[in-house]
């Protein structure tokens, strides 16, 4: 059975035809430039770099992300006498789940967490609990200087 790219990819140096040339991509990362003209236009894309599978992209993280995810780490799981479960963020009143499993159960308290944020925001409360040295009960000021 011959290859299917044989004699279709091209090259600075000219068409491959050899069936050894084509080498199967077992570097991480890959260099692609892609032109594209379009009605007298070119576009070009920039390189793209291929993550090794299982990678993600670093990003830092919003304050109130940031937030949740420290909030979630200081959540109280316990299994009740009927096999369900019951979970809570003692720093975050009122902010408490219960399910069936404790995979349902966790989803669930951030759920929760996240319109328990929502609603002190909309209410206007300023008392939110300091987690993790994450403080949302900051003073924000935007600033509008540039809008002259």
């Amino acid at each position: 059975m011959k290859n299917r790219l044989e004699g279709i990819l091209e090259t600075d140096s000219g068409t491959i035809n050899d069936r050894e040339a084509i080498q199967p991509l077992s570097t991480a990362n890959i260099q692609l430039s892609v032109t594209v003209n379009i009605n007298n236009s070119t576009i070009m894309t920039p390189a793209i770099e291929q993550k090794r599978k299982g990678s993600r992209a670093k990003m830092k993280r919003g304050i109130f992300t940031s937030f949740i995810h420290a909030a979630m780490k200081e959540a109280v799981l316990e299994c009740l006498e009927d096999g369900s479960f019951y979970a809570e963020i003692p720093s975050c009143p009122g902010v408490w789940a219960d399910a069936e499993t404790e995979e349902k159960c966790l989803q669930v308290l951030q759920e929760v967490l996240e319109e328990w944020l929502l609603f002190k925001l909309r209410d206007g409360d300023k008392n939110f609990p300091v987690i993790d040295d994450i403080n949302l009960n900051k003073e924000w000021k935007e600033n509008v200087s540039w809008a002259g």
